[in-house]
């Protein structure tokens, strides 16, 4: 056999080799092998509870390239902080539903804040993320209180806390004093009664 017609087999046999593994590669979910996908899409929301005294949701919407709705995904949210420099601090993680949406409860301290949600991706859609500054309504808001004004509602009870203590104290001094003053003449009139018992003799035998 030739070179030529030797050559040609070999390219043969690697282009079936190379389709075999890539077809392989997407059935088994090889990412790597894959094509590529292409990026997700996470489109940030917020949901509010008709029912007072429920906390609001932040939602995620998880789209592939092509809009199709992906779940059973894990989405990660954070808030912006100022802690130590600005920085995002975790506040929960959620899957998708059957709808591509991730949804997490979340009490907010401000009307608008800032919210990032996060997908690492997989063999159907590359990683993502989302930063929106969602707006929540003044009613779900949760107020902190000042320090100073907690420090003036406990003024009233940290002024007469040594007064209670005192009368607490006196007013414990007081039971015990009494009841050993009570015990004390119990056991006197127990003693009498045991003495009196003892000295009465035998009535004597008429005659």
């Amino acid at each position: 056999m030739s070179r030529r017609p030797l050559r040609r087999v070999m390219v043969a046999l690697t282009m079936v080799v190379t389709a075999s593994v890539v077809v392989t590669a997407s059935v088994i979910g090889w990412p790597a092998l894959a094509q590529d996908a292409g990026p997700a899409v996470l489109t940030l929301g917020v949901e509010v509870s008709p029912i007072a005294d429920l906390p609001p949701r932040v939602t995620a919407t998880l789209t592939d390239a092509t809009g199709t709705t992906l779940s059973g995904a894990t989405v990660s949210f954070s808030t912006r902080v100022d802690i130590g420099g600005e920085r995002f601090a975790s506040i929960g993680r959620a899957i998708t539903n059957s709808a591509g949406v991730a949804s997490i409860n979340f009490w907010p301290r401000d009307e608008h804040v800032a919210i990032k949600a996060r997908y690492a991706g997989d063999e159907h859609a590359g990683s993502t993320e989302a930063v929106a500054e969602l707006d929540f309504p003044a009613d779900v808001v949760v107020v902190t209180m000042p320090t100073h004004s907690r420090h003036s509602l406990l003024e009233p009870i940290q002024a007469a806390m040594p007064r209670v203590v005192t009368g607490l104290v006196v007013a414990l001094w007081i039971l015990l004093i009494g009841l050993a003053w009570m015990t004390r003449r119990a056991t006197k009139h127990a003693a009498a009664a045991q003495a009196g018992a003892g000295g009465i003799g035998p009535m004597p035998a008429g005659g």
